[in-house]
């Protein structure tokens, strides 16, 4: 059992539900949800075959959280449902639907707005959360529930040539490695600079940086500068 469980929430008539884990009885859903007796609650498929809950069952909610109730007076027996249940992504307490189980980062931020200012992380039952990096995958069943938090100017340590150099920011240009490398930095035509880097984070984890590009960094990333004389 982890230490620090992920947040799981369901969605009922459009209202956000927290759920204690991944796991739950659906009379859970319907006491936490205040649904009245006289309801049935249906998973949500956009079916006409959408799938009745019975109180007594224990569902996983990675199946499908979003929920709506209906008089069990006009519910009557319904073919096996083959559509795909919607899923339901909470992010600062707002959510939004998809039938997509995995995401990216960016079509995460993408689906809920996200500007790349502020830090995206999946909410723990803990007091740290690490945020998620650029270009790594997010899978539903590792649980929906995300905040964000405003991204720190912070100091981090680079490599540079073999010697570590201390940054601030998360993102460095091509000129600025070539000036911690070397200084002074020599403008004649027939010197030529070329920059590769390794150990980055996941959406740039190695490669060239070239003249007018930037490029993102994390702690401990290398980057060699060489200095050629051309003349």
């Amino acid at each position: 059992m982890k230490s620090h469980p992920e947040k799981w929430a369901v969605l009922v008539d459009d209202v956000v539900v927290p759920m204690p884990q991944r796991w739950v009885k659906v009379r859970v859903i319907r006491d936490q949800a205040n649904v009245p007796e006289r309801f049935v609650l249906i998973r949500d498929h956009n079916s006409p075959h959408d799938v009745i809950m019975h109180d007594d069952q224990e569902i996983d909610l990675a199946d499908g959280n979003v929920f709506y109730r209906s008089a069990a007076c006009n519910v009557q027996p319904r073919p096996v449902c083959d559509a795909p249940a919607k899923l339901a992504f909470f992010v600062d307490d707002r959510w939004e639907v998809t039938i997509r189980p995995n995401q990216k980062e960016k079509s995460l931020r993408g689906l809920f707005d996200i500007p790349d200012s502020v830090d995206l992380m999946r909410d723990f039952e803990s007091p740290i959360d690490h945020p998620i990096e650029e270009g790594e995958r997010i899978d539903f069943k590792d649980g929906p529930v995300f905040i964000t938090r405003r991204v720190e100017i912070r100091e981090i340590t680079i490599i540079v040539r073999g010697r570590p150099r201390k940054v601030s920011g998360c993102i460095i240009s091509f000129d600025e490695v070539v000036a911690l490398a070397y200084s002074p930095v020599r403008t004649e035509a027939f010197i030529v600079y070329t920059v590769s880097y390794s150990r980055g984070p996941q959406a740039n984890p190695e490669g060239d940086l070239f003249r007018c590009q930037s490029v993102k960094i994390k702690e401990g990333m290398v980057f060699c500068v060489t200095e050629t004389d051309k003349s």
